[in-house]
């Protein structure tokens, strides 16, 4: 059968990796007419919400189209998926919950969270593949509770650990809505609310009827988007002025060069340059130290997630978890080590935008500054992303009025603030490319955040659905009730989310980082020591996600209300680390609550010193199973 043909295993589709390709060459068709379109004088704000239709209906169709009620189609999408695809919809998923849009922004102002934000993800996705993903999916547990269940039985292991699945999920779904409705307010016309409530209307139409299948379709169609409004735009750029049509190998081309050059003017006049005007970003890291443990952290954190876990349910054998895993690190590696040239290029076209430019002319070569300056950072709400002489401008006479009132006031870096975030989200926009690259750039932020969101929901819907609650509540129960369990705590998160979206978008990461800091002190020892430790005990792995549970509660409620519990004099714990304070309360709470945690699984676990039992871990480690044939592979 030739490659890339759709074959049939049982009644179970093969979906194969073309869809992906397909995916990415609509984008690129669908650029290709936005331009003629505007070549033709199309209006701009047609163009904005003829994306955003996109956007909706790639999203809506996955769900809707795959739509199933069969619980093994649903909830395993029959582990009839090619490894490249399930790769691509990791990368879709892991490319906006690590917030890679902050990455060219760190980078452009010489940041050490830069090398942090790229290295750690995929660090954790390798993590990932090789001590928990296959043997997730070779137990037949769909998520990190099913596999507490089936290694460690019990009750209150599997209820804590559903318990810290769940609420980890939920975080890092907050957080989703949040960003996916600030986005979607950036590019097209639509309130961050409204946004935001479309977003988990999304999810449910999406995820409720399709379950994994349309999951990992639709991350995957999500990413394709991405990676082609990002990365085209830089090969061109990167072929024109360095002669090597890669941005990751380029770092810049010659526009390097250039900057330098143009640096050292700026000291010989006493004048900052550009890297300097950036104000603090989200998540900072000022040294190595800061750095090294941001990266471990975040790789920590990303191995663990279920989020991503359950994607790799999907693969067909067991085998093909670490392909499936292999190709989600080369798709997200695409993008995230781009970042340095887009910064590279950015600045360039920042410095030959500003040279030689007045107050009065400000809507020719930094036009960007116009449209951006009044457009607030999605993950600082209130925070603007662009001042020009310490204001808010949206024309040229507020402009003028802004730096003095005097239309000859030449315009120089020391003019500009800038937040970090301004980078990835208006490049094409600050490189003077035509409008329609930033509204596919901002249709495959908003859909890649909406694909993240997506496997949230899901991974908080598996918890519940194979969990200690489907055992201790519906034991004997069928395949069926287990689907409906799933649909229902889906409804149910994805309406809690949604609510605290729209009510409490307070720092829209901090509910992320924590979710990262519970899979950074509560899952990933728990599973690594389930999958490895034949001695590990249920009450030792129950302890320490207890004991993780408990102290990222109190981080949160100190950190926000502080000792006194008065809300909003919350800073002290950013300080019980001095050396790194500048990284957010939950990496400190990820630094005290691992070690405790590991020492409380490994010190009870040898405590109560007993055997493992070998028929569990032998029915755990058996060969893997067709799912439609219920036949061993070989």
């Amino acid at each position: 059968m030739a490659q890339g043909a759709t074959t049939y295993v049982g009644d179970g589709e093969t979906v194969r990796s073309r869809f992906g390709v397909f995916a990415a060459a609509a984008t690129v068709v669908y650029i290709f007419l936005m331009l003629l379109g505007e070549q033709a004088g199309m209006p701009e704000r047609l163009g904005y919400l003829a994306t955003g239709a996109l956007v909706v209906v790639a999203f809506a169709a996955p769900g809707l189209g795959w739509r199933t009620g069969l619980p093994a189609q649903w909830l395993h999408a029959r582990h009839n998926v090619a490894s490249a695809l399930v790769g691509m919809s990791v990368a879709g998923c892991l490319v906006a919950a690590s917030f890679s849009f902050l990455a060219p922004g760190d980078f452009f102002s010489g940041s050490f969270a830069g090398p942090a934000l790229v290295i750690g993800p995929l660090t954790g996705v390798a993590l990932a593949s090789i001590l928990i993903a296959p043997h997730l999916r070779k137990s037949g547990a769909t998520s990190p509770a099913a596999y507490f269940t089936a290694r460690l039985g019990g009750r209150v292991t599997p209820i804590v650990g559903m318990g810290v699945v769940a609420l980890a999920s939920l975080l890092m779904l907050w957080t989703q809505l949040v960003v996916a409705g600030s986005l979607a307010a950036l590019y097209f016309p639509v309130a961050a609310n409204t946004a935001s409530g479309i977003a988990a209307i999304l999810a449910i139409l999406t995820i409720a009827p399709g379950g994994l299948l349309a999951l990992v379709r639709s991350s995957a169609l999500a990413f394709a988007i991405l990676a082609t409004a990002f990365l085209a735009p830089l090969i061109w750029i990167a072929a024109v002025t360095g002669g090597l049509p890669l941005p990751q190998l380029s770092y810049g081309g010659g526009a390097l060069a250039e900057i330098g050059n143009m640096e050292a003017q700026l000291g010989g006049l006493d004048l900052k340059p550009l890297g300097e005007i950036m104000t603090q970003a989200p998540i900072a890291a000022s040294g190595p130290l800061a750095a090294i443990l941001l990266t471990l952290f975040l790789a920590l954190g990303f191995a663990a997630a279920p989020a991503l876990l359950v994607q790799f349910d999907a693969t067909r054998r067991v085998r093909t978890t670490r392909p499936a895993a292999a190709w989600a690190i080369v798709f997200c590696a695409a993008i995230v080590t781009a970042a340095p040239a887009a910064a590279a290029f950015v600045k360039l076209a920042i410095y030959n935008g500003i040279f030689g430019l007045t107050t009065s002319e400000i809507d020719q070569a930094t036009g960007w500054l116009l449209r951006w300056s009044a457009l607030d950072s999605p993950l600082a709400p209130g925070q603007k992303l662009a001042l020009l002489c310490g204001q808010t401008v949206e024309s040229v006479e507020a402009a003028i009025a802004a730096c003095g009132g005097g239309t000859e006031h030449a315009l120089s870096s020391a003019d500009l603030i800038l937040r970090g975030e301004i980078v990835g989200l208006a490049m094409p926009d600050l490189v003077r490319l035509p409008a329609v690259f930033s509204m596919v750039l901002g249709a495959g932020l908003v859909a890649t955040t909406l694909a993240a969101a997506n496997a949230c929901a899901f991974g908080f819907a598996t918890a519940f659905s194979s969990g200690a609650a489907y055992r201790a509540g519906a034991r004997g129960s069928s395949a069926l009730w287990r689907l409906f369990i799933a649909r229902l705590m889906l409804a149910c998160g994805v309406a809690v989310a949604a609510w605290l979206a729209m009510n409490h978008r307070g720092a829209p990461i901090e509910p992320a980082l924590y979710a990262l800091s519970l899979s950074v002190s509560a899952l990933a020892p728990a599973l690594a020591l389930a999958v490895w430790w034949d001695r590990t005990s249920s009450i030792g792995v129950a302890a320490g996600m207890a004991a993780a549970l408990a102290i990222n509660t109190l981080a949160w409620v100190l950190s926000t209300f502080g000792p006194d519990l008065t809300a909003g004099t919350g800073d002290e714990v950013a300080l019980v680390l001095p050396w790194v304070s500048e990284l957010p309360t939950p990496v400190h709470a990820a630094l005290f609550a691992l070690p405790v945690s590991l020492a409380l699984m490994v010190g009870i676990s040898l405590w109560l010193g007993r055997s493992p039992d070998p028929d569990r871990l032998d029915a755990l480690r058996a060969p893997d199973r067709d799912a439609a044939t219920g036949d061993i592979i070989p």
